[in-house]
């Protein structure tokens, strides 16, 4: 099989499972989409058009099922997004605890590092510079400010978490001499769910999720 045949073989079966995905009161859509499939030329748009009809199928499916609707599912999207919230000002709160001498909340807190220890994380509190610090306060305030557009409803909730994502993304890079510098290891024995899912993976499923629930359908899915 040669690279075209692939592309080709590929998109249809992405469309075949984006037709699969269409909820019944969108099977005219689906006739839309099959027809339009074999009149595009270049096996590489064609491969970019079967991948759009899959995520419009299942943002269709995902509508149709009113998930968001699920006051549980709602109440868990909110907890996923605080628990970013706490993650991004988690070093601020206790680098603020450590130079006000606030001892006892710096130990409380330093429980939850790898360690159980704030003090050997000393070195690098010393070093992080305040605008540092200030991204990650940004970061914390697009999950906030998505968390209240999520609840009110207000739509686009999705590009608040993708913003948040991008400058914590920034604050690593940009931190990780920094860190580098002082020597100090903040987790001597880091896990996927730690160094991957939780930064990365987890907001931008989020976005996705909430892109899919809350974009408008497109003028041929109305049809």
């Amino acid at each position: 099989m040669n690279p075209a045949e692939f592309r080709r073989r590929l998109a249809a079966r992405l469309f075949g499972w984006a037709k699969q995905a269409l909820p019944l009161s969108r099977r005219s859509w689906a006739d839309a989409m099959q027809n339009e499939l074999p009149y595009i030329p270049d096996d590489w748009q064609a491969l970019r058009w079967a991948f759009g009809c899959l995520v419009a199928a299942l943002g269709e499916r995902t509508r149709a099922m009113k998930i968001l609707d699920n006051a549980v599912v709602r109440l868990a999207i909110v907890f996923l997004i605080a628990f970013k919230v706490i993650d991004e000002l988690f070093a601020t709160v206790l680098t603020l605890a450590y130079r006000m001498s606030a001892l006892g909340a710096a130990e409380r807190l330093g429980r939850l590092t790898a360690g159980d220890d704030y003090s050997r994380l000393i070195p690098l509190m010393d070093a992080v510079p305040v605008w540092l610090h200030g991204l990650w306060v940004l970061a914390a305030a697009l999950y906030l400010t998505a968390i209240a557009r999520f609840a009110l409803r207000k739509g686009s909730a999705h590009v608040l978490v993708l913003a948040a994502l991008g400058v914590e993304f920034v604050a690593i890079e940009i931190g990780r001499p920094i860190v580098a510098a002082t020597g100090v290891i903040v987790n001597p024995e880091p896990s996927v769910l730690a160094g991957l899912v939780f930064p990365f993976v987890l907001p931008f499923m989020l976005a996705v999720v909430l892109w899919m629930a809350g974009r408008k359908p497109p003028p041929l899915a109305q049809q």
